[in-house]
């Protein structure tokens, strides 16, 4: 009996120092696990792009990469379409991987995100993609930028919505005309619920890969 507790106490010895985790293989899971599978998205493949359109996981923390890989072949991630419907999905810190270059003005849409990276590879980020993404209580939106904040003031834009009346004449093909004409209507209603109001937001710049991997650690 003395004998079989003494091997057994051996044993959770043994076990809980192979399990000792390093904070940098802690980072470097954390990491790894916050770069969802192509297989969590709803997706379509399009010429020779991915087109993500709703993230399915439960990760809080969710890094979308700049290419997946489907059925053998690298795909440029396409955010088009993306969108983080609140319900649907429980980010709270959302990350463009460094390639990406633009994303859907309603991708923030009803969604519960606190905190957005974006990375000096983006061409534009609208005020009204921001204005999607409400504070909590005593709180403020963070925001995240690699570039610095002069490369920042270049990309940041204030939307201006085309009219009804430019939506129905932006086109001769009925389906794209019919397309515009339902976002400029979208986007009619979706200001109705306020402004860019600067004073919700807190930015970050010049945020490297390492300060990125610890900021990930924190909202883990």
């Amino acid at each position: 009996m003395k004998k079989t507790i003494v091997l057994l106490f051996a044993c959770l010895i043994f076990t809980g120092c192979g399990s000792t985790e390093t904070e940098e293989e802690k980072t470097a899971r954390l990491v790894t696990e916050s770069k969802a599978a192509l297989s969590d998205y709803d997706y379509e493949i399009v010429d020779d792009s991915v087109k993500l359109t709703k993230y399915n996981g439960k990760n809080e923390v969710l890094y979308i990469l700049s290419e997946y890989e489907a059925d053998g072949s690298e795909y440029k991630t396409d955010l088009s379409d993306f969108s983080c419907i609140v319900g649907s999905s429980k980010v709270k810190f959302i990350i463009f991987e460094n390639g990406i270059e633009e994303i859907a003005n309603t991708t923030f849409n009803s969604s519960g995100i606190q905190a957005v990276y974006f990375p000096n590879t983006m061409k534009c980020v609208y005020d009204v993609s921001l204005r999607y993404l409400h504070p909590e209580e005593e709180s403020k939106i963070q925001i995240y930028y690699e570039g610095t904040g002069e490369e920042w003031n270049q990309i940041f834009s204030t939307y201006e919505r085309q009219s009804v009346k430019e939506a129905w004449n932006s086109n001769d093909d009925w389906e794209k005309k019919g397309s515009a004409v339902g976002a400029s209507v979208a986007e009619k209603l979706n200001g109705m619920m306020g402004e860019y109001d600067s004073s919700n937001y807190e930015f970050h710049y010049s945020v490297d890969e390492r300060q990125l991997n610890e900021l990930i650690k924190s909202y883990k």
